[in-house]
């Protein structure tokens, strides 16, 4: 290799490109791609074939904040290349030398993003004339597609205005206070790297599938909608559901794609639903102390006999809680009174089970906490019959008779259960803006997720519209500030 100066990135190992003393890597920077020009360093490398099992860029650990999307891919879609395709030259000023010789060199480096692309379109005059490239093809940062995001739908000015005349809160609250933070998310080790890569390669490659659960269903292809649905945090819950059983991921993703088209998750239409919740038995009020979207239950409100109608509509409120999360948020809170509930308004053993078997198998590690309160005798001893059937990560969720405002900001906690907020359900009001809101919100979803290519594996905090930092930017700050110290 040290002939003609190339490594391929996926077979670099642990050991470092510059100044390595680690035993096989003590040699020639230009033995890994490296090499030395006046005032700057140039990298070359093959881009990742997608047949790899890495998914992730296989960098060694001290330069995987670098990872070069001109070099290796679009870290946004995470799409790989087919085949290897000719070298890129990378030409790093020589500002920028310091902060890859911190990383190379396992100095900590100032807070820098998880990308970094530090590229001249030209080589300084000092290289040879015969040895200049031609100006390489630079993936730059993509622009943020849309203007408005999901969470910059606002709430109907007529309703705050009767708020503001009532003294009552009758709408949605449509943002969670500036404090509430979702839970940033672990970085993943490199062998939950491999496994993800693989689970997107799976899903890219997705044929037709069953339209319903009988052996003889026909197949048809997957649509948009399940398209946008397969994301990246989709994969990465599916991949934490089964402490990251590969196997196990793809035929549930399967048979969770088939049962959203057999249960018909996508055809139950407001109208369907609404007289479900003609007394407000769910809504939702407010966000948790981390971002999370509160829905609250109301067994004692009960207004409908026991039927699977009543499953379709607390499936139908999960997917409306999705469409409320904002920015790096996946998942809800469920906020339960018991109060003046009774046997028969209480949900019987067999659609318990069924309610736990979708919520486990159909909505992995979308439930934050579920917070319990009143909780009567009968009811207390239904907890305990049902215990068997729950897993342990959900049943670690489950907080009994704990003070809420611990859990939930007191100004967007209904009063009923500990908070400030004097939350009125009046149907007329509360249900049309509901779903107004999280159509809108829905809506500008979609615009995204096809304004970015309409892949599978998109990030979901970039279709809510969360923040894309601009790693140029970013690594330009980080450099200016080593020059400073």
């Amino acid at each position: 290799m040290a002939g003609d100066g190339i490594l391929p990135v996926d077979s670099v190992t642990d050991g470092l490109l510059m100044g390595s003393t680690r035993g096989k890597h003590d040699t020639n920077p230009a033995d890994y791609g490296l090499f030395r020009r006046p005032n700057a360093w140039a990298f070359r490398a093959l881009i990742i074939s997608s047949n790899q099992r890495t998914g992730e860029p296989s960098l060694p650990s001290p330069l995987r904040p670098f990872c070069f999307p001109s070099l290796l891919c679009s870290h946004r879609s995470h799409q790989f290349r087919s085949d290897p395709v000719n070298f890129t030259l990378l030409v790093i000023p020589q500002s920028t030398q310091r902060l890859l010789f911190c990383c190379c060199n396992n100095i900590r480096p100032p807070t820098i993003p998880t990308i970094m692309t530090e590229v001249a379109t030209t080589v300084p005059s000092a290289v040879p004339e015969s040895e200049k490239p031609s100006t390489p093809t630079v993936t730059q940062v993509a622009p943020t597609p849309t203007a408005l995001s999901p969470a910059s739908v606002k709430p109907n000015p007529e309703i705050l205005a009767q708020e503001q005349q009532t003294g009552k809160k009758l709408g949605l609250f449509t943002e969670a206070l500036p404090e509430a933070k979702p839970e940033p998310e672990n970085p993943l080790e490199q062998d939950q790297q491999e496994k993800y890569a693989e689970i997107l390669a799976w899903a890219q490659a997705l044929g037709p599938i069953p339209v319903s659960s009988d052996r003889a269903a026909a197949a048809r292809e997957i649509d948009d909608e399940e398209k946008m649905w397969l994301t990246r945090e989709c994969f990465l819950r599916y991949l934490r559901a089964t402490k990251w059983n590969v196997a196990d991921v793809k035929k549930r993703l399967e048979a969770t794609l088939v049962w959203r088209r057999e249960y018909g998750v996508l055809d139950h239409t407001p109208e369907y639903i609404e007289a479900e919740n003609q007394t407000g038995k769910q809504y939702f009020l407010g966000f948790d102390k981390n971002g999370r979207p509160c829905l609250y239950l109301n067994p004692a409100k009960q207004n409908t006999e026991k039927s699977p109608k009543q499953i379709q509509h607390l499936v139908f409120m999960l997917e409306r809680a999705v469409d409320l999360m904002g920015p790096g948020q996946g998942t809800l809170a469920l906020l339960v009174d018991f109060a003046a509930s009774t046997t028969s308004s209480n949900p019987n053993i067999a659609q318990s089970r069924l309610t736990l078997n979708i919520l486990q198998g159909h909505y992995p590690e979308r439930l934050g906490r579920a917070l319990v309160t009143n909780l009567p005798w009968f009811v207390h001893g239904f907890f305990k019959i049902i215990n068997p059937f729950m897993d342990p990560l959900t049943r670690a969720k489950l907080k009994f008779n704990e003070d809420m405002t611990l859990h939930v900001p007191p100004s967007q906690l209904d009063k009923k259960f500990g908070g400030e907020c004097d939350f009125e359900y009046d149907h007329s009001i509360w249900w049309p803006e509901f779903i107004r809101i999280t159509k809108e919100r829905r809506a500008l979803y979609t615009a995204r997720w096809k304004e970015l290519g309409s892949k599978i594996g998109a990030s979901e905090l970039e279709l809510k519209g969360g923040n894309i930092r601009d790693p140029v930017a970013e690594a330009s700050a980080a450099v200016e500030k080593l020059e400073v110290n």
